[in-house]
Protein backbone atom coordinates (compact mmCIF):
# COMPACT_ATOMS: atom_id res chain seq x y z
CA UNK A 1 0.00 0.00 0.00
CA UNK A 2 2.94 2.21 0.01
CA UNK A 3 2.21 3.66 -3.51
CA UNK A 4 -1.16 5.11 -1.76
CA UNK A 5 -0.97 8.09 0.79
CA UNK A 6 -2.22 7.65 4.13
CA UNK A 7 -3.89 10.95 3.92
CA UNK A 8 -4.76 13.44 1.37
CA UNK A 9 -3.81 16.68 3.14
CA UNK A 10 -5.89 18.92 0.58
CA UNK A 11 -9.34 16.77 1.10
CA UNK A 12 -8.42 17.00 4.71
CA UNK A 13 -7.99 20.49 4.57
CA UNK A 14 -11.11 21.22 2.69
CA UNK A 15 -13.47 19.02 5.31
CA UNK A 16 -12.02 21.39 8.11
CA UNK A 17 -12.05 24.62 6.25
CA UNK A 18 -8.35 24.65 7.99
CA UNK A 19 -9.61 25.18 11.20
CA UNK A 20 -7.15 23.25 13.00
CA UNK A 21 -9.35 22.88 16.43
CA UNK A 22 -11.99 21.48 13.91
CA UNK A 23 -9.10 19.36 12.62
CA UNK A 24 -8.29 17.74 15.78
CA UNK A 25 -11.83 17.11 16.58
CA UNK A 26 -12.25 15.40 13.14
CA UNK A 27 -8.92 13.16 14.04
CA UNK A 28 -10.02 12.02 17.53
CA UNK A 29 -13.38 10.85 16.36
CA UNK A 30 -11.84 9.09 12.91
CA UNK A 31 -9.66 7.00 15.13
CA UNK A 32 -12.31 6.46 17.55
CA UNK A 33 -14.50 5.34 14.96
CA UNK A 34 -12.13 3.04 12.49
CA UNK A 35 -11.18 1.15 15.41
CA UNK A 36 -14.35 0.44 16.45
CA UNK A 37 -15.31 -1.01 13.14
CA UNK A 38 -11.90 -2.80 12.85
CA UNK A 39 -12.50 -4.14 15.91
CA UNK A 40 -15.70 -5.27 14.27
CA UNK A 41 -14.27 -6.75 11.78
CA UNK A 42 -12.29 -8.47 13.97
CA UNK A 43 -14.64 -10.16 15.80
CA UNK A 44 -16.53 -10.93 12.12
CA UNK A 45 -13.48 -12.72 11.06
CA UNK A 46 -13.00 -14.49 14.27
CA UNK A 47 -16.55 -16.17 13.52
CA UNK A 48 -16.36 -16.45 10.37
CA UNK A 49 -19.25 -13.91 9.07
CA UNK A 50 -19.64 -11.06 6.68
CA UNK A 51 -17.58 -7.91 6.86
CA UNK A 52 -19.33 -5.95 4.27
CA UNK A 53 -21.09 -3.96 6.46
CA UNK A 54 -18.51 -2.48 8.96
CA UNK A 55 -16.54 -2.17 6.26
CA UNK A 56 -18.28 -0.33 4.41
CA UNK A 57 -18.90 2.26 7.05
CA UNK A 58 -15.09 2.61 7.70
CA UNK A 59 -14.66 3.12 3.64
CA UNK A 60 -17.09 6.03 3.36
CA UNK A 61 -15.24 7.23 7.06
CA UNK A 62 -12.24 6.99 5.33
CA UNK A 63 -12.93 8.93 2.04
CA UNK A 64 -14.74 11.37 3.45
CA UNK A 65 -11.68 13.06 5.54
CA UNK A 66 -9.63 11.98 2.23
CA UNK A 67 -7.91 9.35 4.37
CA UNK A 68 -6.72 7.43 1.07
CA UNK A 69 -4.61 4.59 2.23
CA UNK A 70 -7.50 3.12 4.66
CA UNK A 71 -10.14 4.21 2.36
CA UNK A 72 -8.41 1.67 -0.26
CA UNK A 73 -8.44 -0.98 2.61
CA UNK A 74 -11.56 -0.79 3.76
CA UNK A 75 -12.58 -0.75 -0.40
CA UNK A 76 -10.69 -3.91 -0.55
CA UNK A 77 -12.17 -5.61 2.61
CA UNK A 78 -15.79 -4.64 1.56
CA UNK A 79 -15.42 -6.88 -1.33
CA UNK A 80 -13.50 -9.98 -0.08
CA UNK A 81 -14.12 -12.29 2.43
CA UNK A 82 -12.56 -12.05 6.13
CA UNK A 83 -8.88 -12.14 5.44
CA UNK A 84 -6.10 -12.12 8.52
CA UNK A 85 -3.85 -10.25 6.07
CA UNK A 86 -6.16 -7.62 5.21
CA UNK A 87 -7.06 -6.85 8.78
CA UNK A 88 -3.13 -6.92 9.94
CA UNK A 89 -2.60 -4.30 7.09
CA UNK A 90 -5.86 -2.40 8.43
CA UNK A 91 -4.88 -1.99 11.80
CA UNK A 92 -1.00 -1.11 10.50
CA UNK A 93 -2.81 1.43 8.40
CA UNK A 94 -4.41 3.17 11.06
CA UNK A 95 -1.53 3.23 13.23
CA UNK A 96 0.21 5.20 10.24
CA UNK A 97 -2.87 7.78 10.56
CA UNK A 98 -3.00 7.79 14.27
CA UNK A 99 1.04 8.84 14.01
CA UNK A 100 0.16 11.12 11.16
CA UNK A 101 -2.67 13.05 13.00
CA UNK A 102 -0.41 12.83 16.45
CA UNK A 103 2.44 14.62 13.66
CA UNK A 104 -0.51 17.20 12.84
CA UNK A 105 -0.62 19.86 15.24
CA UNK A 106 -0.97 17.73 18.52
CA UNK A 107 -4.09 15.40 17.54
CA UNK A 108 -4.58 12.37 19.49
CA UNK A 109 -1.66 9.79 19.89
CA UNK A 110 -4.47 6.85 20.67
CA UNK A 111 -7.72 6.97 21.63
Amino acid sequence: MSEIAVLDHDRFEEVSGGDRELERELAELYLKTAGKYLAEMVTILERDGDWSGPAHALKGASANLGISEMHELARKAEYSEPDTTLVSQMQTGLERVRALFAERDGAPHAV
